[in-house]
C-alpha cells in the first residue's frame, strides 16, 4: 500500500474514533479496513485486560499495540523478523532458541512457523507486564514449544528492579 493512501485512511479513521469511543467496535472496523485493503486473512481483536490491540493474521496473534493498527502484513512481518533475528542462520524443524528480552514475545510465532512447530523456545523476559503480555500471545496461539522464565540477567550479581511505563517497549532494568 503506497504511503499516500496509508496517511488517507489513518486520518479517516482518527476521525471516526472522535466519535465512535467502544474500542470493541474501533478493532471491527479496522479489522474491515485492514482486510479490505491489505490482506484478507487480517483481523484487529480488542483485549479489555490489557487495553490493547492484537494485530492478527490468519487467527494468530502477531503484535499488540495501544492504538489499533490496519496498515500490518504478515510479510513484512515475517521479512523484517528474518532480515533482523536471521541473517546468519536459516532456522530449521527442531531448533532450539534462547531468547533474551522476549518482551511480548512478536517474533516466537515466527520463529515456531520457521521451524515447523517441533522446534523450543526458551522465551526470558524481565517485565512482568511484558511476561503477562508474552503468555497471553503464546496461549492465543496455541505455541507449546514455548517455555518463559520471568527472570532478569546481568553480569553482575545482586537485585534490580524494573522501571515500568505504559510504554512497555521502554522499560529497563535499573539496580538497586
Amino acid at each position: 500500500m503506497k504511503k499516500g493512501a496509508r496517511k488517507t485512511i489513518n486520518r479517516i479513521l482518527n476521525r471516526i474514533f472522535r466519535v465512535l469511543k467502544n474500542k470493541h467496535k474501533r478493532a471491527k472496523l479496522v479489522s474491515l479496513v485492514s482486510k479490505t485493503f491489505v490482506s484478507s486473512k487480517n483481523t484487529v481483536e480488542y483485549d479489555e485486560e490489557f487495553d490493547m490491540y492484537w494485530q492478527k493474521y490468519d487467527g494468530n496473534c502477531l503484535q499488540i499495540h495501544e492504538k489499533p493498527v490496519f496498515d500490518f502484513s504478515y510479510e513484512k512481518y515475517s521479512g523484517r523478523i528474518d532480515s533482523m533475528f536471521c541473517r546468519q542462520y536459516d532456522l530449521k524443524s527442531g531448533d532450539v532458541i534462547l531468547d533474551l528480552g522476549a518482551g511480548i514475545g512478536g517474533e516466537l510465532y515466527f520463529y515456531d512457523q520457521r521451524m515447523n512447530s517441533s522446534g523450543k523456545v526458551y522465551a526470558i523476559e524481565a517485565s512482568p507486564d511484558s511476561y503477562n503480555k508474552l503468555n497471553k500471545l503464546i496461549n492465543k496461539n496455541n505455541l507449546p514449544n514455548i517455555e518463559t522464565f520471568n527472570i532478569a540477567l546481568s553480569d553482575k550479581k545482586g537485585s534490580v528492579w524494573i522501571e515500568e511505563t505504559d510504554a512497555y517497549k521502554a522499560n529497563q532494568i535499573n539496580e538497586q
